[in-house]
């Protein structure tokens, strides 16, 4: 069987930012969630359009990037690659803590099993 950090990586990109974004919320990591890059996302976190753009300009916005996230600032921080834009051994951490939180995406294997 392949352990949680092989099933992690393995993970398409949804299910992957679903998994941090459930980690997030268990270890209060609010500054680190990441967030799709679409018009939901600045309705809820853009502000004025003045706000947004002075975001975009100060952070490390591209706009045709994936994914979105705030850096140390406030500002928005771009990437098309959710894995590089999360820490995955906390990720990996939070998993193996609490098993019942991501039963739907890994398989989990105890010792009654074998």
């Amino acid at each position: 069987m392949k352990t949680i950090k092989e099933q992690f990586l393995n993970l398409g990109n949804g299910d992957m930012l679903g998994v941090w974004q459930e980690v997030c919320e268990l270890f209060n990591l609010y500054d680190s969630a990441v967030y799709n890059n679409d018009e939901e996302f600045f309705e809820l976190f853009g502000g004025t359009a003045y706000e947004a753009l002075q975001r975009a300009h100060f952070g490390g916005y591209n706009w045709s990037d994936s994914f979105v996230m705030f850096d140390g600032y406030g500002n928005f921080e771009s990437g098309n690659y959710i894995e590089e834009m999360i820490d995955i051994d906390q990720a990996v951490e939070c998993i193996e803590a609490n098993p019942e939180r991501f039963e739907q995406w890994f398989d989990f294997e105890t010792d009654e099993e074998e």
